[in-house]
């Protein structure tokens, strides 16, 4: 049984990983071969093929329902019922809608007749006094696109994040609003009377989110911190609340039937019925979550196990979480492009093989079982870091110090006392508000513990906490089974060769990160960096660069920057300015307005003010400023810091929001602009790139930065032929994601995101759909 379970699984994620969308059929008619195969090998065949059939209807089918071009920037009129729980944002509202009915500019016939798409959508409702609430049903115009995220080397892969959800569109709600009709629930209702009595507490954001999983008032702040210290895993209602509600209740119902004179010694009578109230009572709770993907993981799973004890059938524990596995993506196909899905299972797994190697010895010892735990929680976080690394893109190295009291703080003690707070509160309103002010108390000592680790009580130690948990794994592997000495020895001396790599010192590489409509270069050349912007910051308080560009410098071991250069005050061009400030340490910070950033960072931050006429030294490369002039314009587009960087063979210009009369100046200054490649002035707006400048600086490249759909639609046509006519190679983020440029003295060569073509670095699917056929 596990070779077929195995075997689905391996079609299904091979499937997933795929870089096209395939035709289901080529592997369904394959399928049919196989029926009459009655060996271990052909079985396990056609569980694979059985796999990759599955996940590629699902992937057909999801590209087939993404919103078509014809729909994507027009104002559609439609009935929408909200489907999640909305989550407040700094200026209005987000939520999940399914569409029922919609009439767009051009329709044809009666007005909400049956739609031609009808899709799950990502809706913002910004400026509203409005209170949306799940299940209501409303009719509203909306402005929609196709889902698209940043395509980036690092950071959250929002598109899989989006294929997870079945999204299909993504907009925001423009007026014409009107509700018919409204939903009562018990969540609501719920929610209320606890907001009610939590509104005046420091921590009703956690308390909310630890009773109900709504998440909507945790501040940006508090994510950052959970995020850092590798916590953010606990302030849902996930698996692991749901399988401890479950413990809790069986250990407390397998007591109270100890007294009870009729089942006390009826063991066929009493374990089914224990069983039974007490997955009630998990299954209540994991209602108040509103049934989110962990939760109904968890409980069903608790419920086949359950199933399977009663009727006494025994299969070991690899096997049980094979088959769970396989039939949660049976079920739904899309849990296998969610990271909680993975995280789940890798837990329970871990959890399992941390018992068989040390739980599972002799011993009833208090000090015995203390010990289990710390090796059970420590173990569990250390080799739980791989997998977070791979699914999320980071991890945090203060993971195993904060969990180390968090997780039983959390589990023990603040899930359960919520849980009996809420019971309170059906019979006394005035008892349960003092229970949650307890609870409030509590959640305090929580963040204390969290601020400490984070402002710097164990910054010292990070890297030793790193190369300790690199040991432990090794020494976990090596107990296990000695034959894994070769593994472990590489991880153990991990540190040490990861510190012996070599660099090129004359190579130099650009990097034009995918921020949407916005921009962010950086350049680096061995251990210098230059960041040019630092892309943007939106209303709702969305800081792009935290999600772009700051993981890329993490990842690529970055913690100082030469240079930082912001070409102007737009702000998205500087919305991420403060977040970069925050992590890295910054050597200058180079913009035509200095003295408008003085709230950005410390005192001890040299500044330069960029005009023309002026060198730098960076590296290898000479840096010449060659825009602005003094006396600064008017036009706040023209004070953009243009930068002219060469290494003596290859060069590059980089131009922020420049317009047609600093191009002239520059003429007209005669500075020199020959450039390899260019960086596109203003996004590739008609009010630029001229047709005199554009032949002065005769670039091989020209790199546009704007976003999908852009409401302003740069790049211009005009533009782009201009271009064109001067046989210059077109580049643009929002077809190719993030766009890496190494220049060498051998030449210079260009890596588009979504179109990387390695083994096991290749573009997915989901981010093909995403190109230029959608990025008009």
């Amino acid at each position: 049984m596990q070779s077929i379970f195995i075997g689905f699984l391996i079609g299904a994620i091979t499937a997933a990983q795929s870089p096209w969308v395939v035709d289901p059929v080529w592997f369904s008619c394959s399928i049919l071969l196989l029926p009459w195969c009655r060996q271990k090998w052909c079985r396990t065949c056609l569980a694979l093929l059985a796999g990759v059939t599955w996940l590629c209807l699902f992937n057909a089918n999801y590209a087939a329902n993404i919103l078509p071009d014809e729909l994507a920037g027009q104002d559609i009129t439609t009935t929408s019922e909200i489907i999640s729980l909305p989550r407040r944002i700094d200026d209005g509202w987000r939520f999940m809608v399914r569409l029922k009915a919609y009439e767009s500019s051009d329709s044809i016939g009666y007005p909400f007749a049956p739609p031609i798409w009808q899709g799950k959508v990502k809706l913002n409702w910004y400026h509203t006094e409005l209170t949306p609430k799940l299940g209501d049903v409303w009719q509203w115009r909306v402005r929609l696109k196709p889902p698209v995220g940043f395509a980036n080397d690092g950071g959250m892969d929002y598109e899989k994040y989006l294929v997870s959800q079945e999204v299909h569109a993504a907009g925001y709600i423009r007026g014409e609003i009107r509700q018919l009709t409204t939903a009562t629930n018990y969540r609501e209702q719920l929610r209320a009377k606890i907001s009610a009595l939590v509104q005046s507490l420091s921590h009703k954001d956690l308390i909310l989110a630890l009773t109900l999983g709504d998440r909507s008032l945790i501040s940006s702040d508090r994510w950052q911190l959970l995020s850092v210290t590798g916590t953010s895993h606990l302030i849902a209602i996930s698996g692991l609340h749901i399988g401890l509600i479950f413990l809790l209740a069986h250990k407390l119902l397998t007591a109270v039937m100890g007294w009870v004179p009729y089942l006390s010694n009826r063991i066929t009578v009493k374990v089914p019925l224990v069983i039974c109230l007490a997955l009630s009572v998990s299954g209540v709770y994991a209602l108040l979550s509103g049934f989110a993907l962990p939760a109904q993981r968890a409980w069903f799973g608790i419920a086949i196990w359950c199933a399977l004890s009663c009727l006494h059938v025994r299969i070991s524990r690899m096997t049980g979480l094979l088959a769970l596995m396989a039939l949660f993506v049976i079920v739904s196909p899309a849990v296998l492009y969610g990271a909680s899905f993975w995280l789940s299972f890798g837990a329970v797994a871990n959890i399992a093989l941390l018992h068989w190697w040390w739980c599972r010895r002799e011993g009833q010892a208090i000090s015995r079982k203390i010990a289990e735990l710390l090796v059970m929680q420590l173990g569990l976080s250390v080799m739980m870091m791989p997998l977070t690394l791979l699914q999320l893109g980071f991890v945090a190295p203060l993971t195993p110090i904060s969990n180390l009291l968090v997780v039983p703080l959390i589990t023990f003690v603040v899930v359960p006392l919520l849980l009996v707070s809420v019971v309170i509160l059906l019979f006394s309103p005035v008892l349960a508000g003092s229970m949650f002010v307890f609870v409030d108390q509590i959640l305090a000592l929580f963040t204390w513990w969290l601020n400490w680790l984070s402002s710097g009580g164990l910054g010292t130690y990070i890297l030793p906490i790193i190369v300790a948990c690199l040991l432990f794994f090794a020494v976990i592997l090596v107990a296990v089974n000695r034959r894994f000495w070769p593994l472990a020895l590489c991880l153990a001396s991990s540190p040490l060769l990861l510190s012996l790599r070599t660099v090129d010192p004359s190579r130099w590489q650009i990097e034009v990160f995918d921020v949407g409509q916005g921009l962010a270069v950086v350049i680096q050349q061995g251990d210098d960096v230059l960041l040019y912007d630092t892309g943007n910051r939106y209303k709702s308080g969305f800081v792009v660069a935290e999600h772009t560009v700051v993981p890329w410098l993490i990842q690529h071991n970055i913690s100082r920057l030469t240079y930082l250069v912001l070409s102007h005050d737009d702000t998205d061009h500087v919305g991420g300015a403060e977040a970069v400030l925050s992590k890295m340490d910054v050597g200058t910070l180079i913009s035509p307005t200095v003295g408008s950033h003085r709230d950005l960072s410390s005192e001890q931050l040299e500044r330069v003010r960029c005009q023309a006429g002026q060198t730098l030294f960076f590296n290898e490369l000479e840096i010449n400023m060659l825009s602005p002039s003094l006396p600064l314009t008017r036009n706040k587009n023209d004070r953009s810091c243009v930068l002219h960087i060469s290494d003596g063979r290859h060069s590059l210009m980089l131009t922020g929001d420049i317009e047609r009369s600093a191009e002239l100046e520059m003429l007209r200054n005669g500075v020199t602009l020959p450039s390899n490649v260019l960086l596109a002035p203003h996004h590739g707006s008609g009010s630029s790139s001229s047709l005199a400048w554009l032949t002065a600086v005769a670039p091989d490249y020209a790199v546009f930065s704007r976003g999908a759909y852009n409401r302003y639609r740069f790049p211009a046509e005009e533009v782009k032929e201009r271009y064109h006519s001067l046989s210059v190679e077109t580049l643009d983020t929002a077809c190719s994601g993030q766009i890496s440029i190494e220049v060498t003295t051998e030449g210079l060569s260009v890596a588009h995101y979504r179109q990387r073509t390695g083994v096991f670095s290749h573009a997915k699917w989901y981010q093909r759909l995403s190109g230029c056929r959608k990025a008009r």
